[in-house]
């Protein structure tokens, strides 16, 4: 009994060595086998016991980018014509995957090579801005003050909100301003400016100035009463800008960051391109196929980088981001 179940588990340990060393691609003489794969997903997943991907497809690129890794540790150094320096580097980061150090490495050159073309630069993000005369908007902006109720305890949120009514109505039917601010506000910084805290772009959405400067229903220009954690806000609307195109000058930093890693993706893909072999990639889909399952334990993206797979994206200047000038946020809500 004891040599029939030595002779099972025996045999069981060398059907999991033949289907871990079992060959799921190949390229000229370069495989990949089942144990590449796992040990690739084991490195995001140590409970994965088995390799899963969500479809043939993503198999077969993360397989070939497994590939185009054993390329790179073949001969990928001798591509790159490294400089003494860059070899301390790639030498240091052997420990780790070589070829996400290499395209690091290809990163840090684009970047200190913008240095020194910093004219070419600057005319190629012209160009992003010049080719698309409807992009790059600035949202509409409101520069705003307010009148801050504080809860204190000693008045409840009803009380406050009864009050932020009084005074939203008393400066809609005229009274100044000025004295509803040095009357009323809790908020002592902002009442030596009449209350003024600065401007806010209408993309903020869950900043109280936002909502009573732009969602809110305005009568000379004073709001319905907006609260936040900070307590209730009466919002007085100063000064207005719409929509517009932002300038060059504006824009022009996000330009050049996004020239540079144009740059940075185009010797990415040549890089890439140059290790890829002439010789076709065969695939054993019947041997792939017992790694296809759907998998929540990890997502695509994850095993791209898993993988060690460069994959470039489209490029498209980002539209410029604006930030109000104050960084008190609240999440602001209108009173019920």
């Amino acid at each position: 009994m004891k040599l029939k179940l030595h002779f099972a588990i025996s045999l069981v340990a060398a059907l999991a060595n033949v289907a871990h060393a079992q060959v799921l691609a190949k390229q000229g003489d370069l495989t990949v086998t089942a144990s590449d794969v796992r040990a690739a997903i084991i490195g995001y997943d140590d409970k994965s016991e088995t390799a899963k991907f969500s479809s043939l497809t993503v198999a077969k690129d993360s397989i070939s980018a497994l590939l185009l890794t054993k390329q790179f540790v073949r001969g990928g150094d001798a591509l790159l014509r490294l400089t003494d320096r860059e070899k301390v580097f790639l030498n240091y980061a052997a420990d780790r995957n070589r070829l996400d150090a290499a395209l690091a490495l290809l990163d840090r050159r684009e970047r200190e090579r913008a240095k020194s073309d910093q004219a070419a630069i600057e005319a190629r993000a012209k160009e992003f801005y010049d080719a698309r005369p409807d992009g790059f908007k600035v949202p509409a902006k409101a520069k705003v003050a307010h009148i801050l109720l504080r809860p204190d305890g000693k008045r409840s949120i009803s009380e406050l909100a009864a009050l932020a009514e009084k005074i939203s109505k008393l400066g809609r039917e005229g009274t100044p301003w000025q004295l509803l601010v040095d009357t009323y506000t809790d908020d002592a910084k902002s009442r030596e400016k009449a209350g003024e805290v600065g401007d806010f772009y209408e993309n903020n959405s869950d900043h109280p100035m936002v909502v009573g400067a732009f969602r809110s229903s305005l009568v000379n220009e004073i709001s319905e009463p907006v609260l936040s954690r900070s307590g209730i806000h009466v919002v007085k609307v100063i000064k207005r800008e719409p929509t517009r195109r932002g300038t060059y000058e504006e824009v022009k930093e996000k330009l050049i960051d996004a020239v540079i890693q144009e740059r940075i993706t185009t010797a990415r893909q040549d890089f890439i391109s140059s290790l890829e072999k002439t010789a076709p990639t065969t695939f054993d889909e019947g041997a792939i196929a017992p790694f296809i399952a759907q998998s929540n334990k990890f997502n695509d993206e994850q095993m791209r980088r898993a993988l060690n797979a460069a994959n470039a994206s489209d490029f498209a200047p980002p539209a410029p981001e604006a930030k109000p000038a104050d960084n008190n946020r609240g999440g602001a809500t209108r009173p019920k």
